[in-house]
């Protein structure tokens, strides 16, 4: 009755068997959601004549970003419905035990963590210079944990690198005993059709960000959950990061912050009811 298809069928491949068999199920009467929240287009993951193709045939389209409707031809942004994705596998892991045990954390050691794919690595290495400074002008310790499916390559001197291959319930348990999530990125075309994934996970469990100002990131992070910063450069990163590191109140107001504001804009339970009602 619905078919609910996630990015695209095959990637950079849309043979016309398939065309033909997604032509024939809609005739029949079923309903297609298409659901993306990528610079699909810009990755190549399909081509701009496939794109089109999905968007005529979708009953709704589902997007994360308003940059995501930018790509969509005019006569069919009526379909759209914007809806940031979100994450439900660890919210209601975060207790007033983890909130205590994060803070006795914080006393020794300052723990910042990047969740992402390979891909993304070199814009972590090119913020460590800023991390790097922050260590040099703090007394605390930092730790900074990188949980990928290939290691960063950075030789640190002034904090702790510890890299970790990514396992869901790994990251899961590093998220929890984090006191940053950080999502560094460039400002090109790819990037700025992000869907912003990384920071609403980091705010489910209460976790502080600090964010370039690229997309839908300028619409996630506000001055009471996070940073912005305009670019890479080492300063911006530093001084956000000292300004958390070195003033236990204002992380623990931030990481209150940053719990609620999930609940209030990207709570898994608000997406499941509009889920639940496209489908229904």
């Amino acid at each position: 009755e619905v078919v609910i298809l996630s990015r695209r069928f095959l990637n950079r491949f849309f043979p016309i068997s398939y065309k033909l068999l997604l032509k024939y199920i809609i005739s029949q009467g079923a309903t297609l959601i298409w659901d993306y929240d990528d610079e699909i287009i810009e990755t190549k993951e399909v081509s701009r004549k496939s794109f089109d193709y999905l968007s005529e045939k979708a009953y709704k389209i589902i997007v994360a970003s308003p940059h995501n409707i930018e790509m969509i031809d005019e006569k069919y942004k009526h379909k759209v419905h914007l809806l940031p994705t979100t994450d439900g596998s660890m919210y209601f892991r975060l207790n007033d035990s983890i909130r205590k045990d994060r803070i006795e954390l914080y006393k020794r050691e300052f723990r910042i963590i990047w969740v992402g794919t390979s891909v993304s690595l070199n814009y972590v290495e090119k913020i460590c210079s800023g991390i790097e400074n922050a260590a040099s002008r703090i007394q605390t310790p930092i730790i900074l944990t990188v949980i990928s499916n290939k290691p960063l390559e950075y030789s640190a001197k002034n904090f702790l690198l510890q890299n970790i291959t990514w396992e869901r319930e790994i990251a899961i348990s590093e998220m929890l005993k984090s006191h940053i999530g950080i999502m560094p990125l460039e400002n090109n075309q790819m990037t700025q059709g992000k869907g912003g994934f990384k920071l609403i996970q980091y705010l489910s469990v209460g976790l502080p960000v600090i964010s370039s100002a690229v997309g839908i990131n300028t619409l996630i992070v506000n001055s009471d959950v996070g940073f912005l910063c305009d670019n890479l450069d080492t300063y911006q990163w530093s001084d956000a990061i000292i300004k958390l590191a070195d003033n236990s109140c204002k992380w623990e107001n931030m990481s209150v912050n940053a719990y609620n504001l999930w609940l209030e804009k990207f709570s898994f339970n608000n997406n499941l009811r509009i889920w639940r009602s496209l489908i229904e």
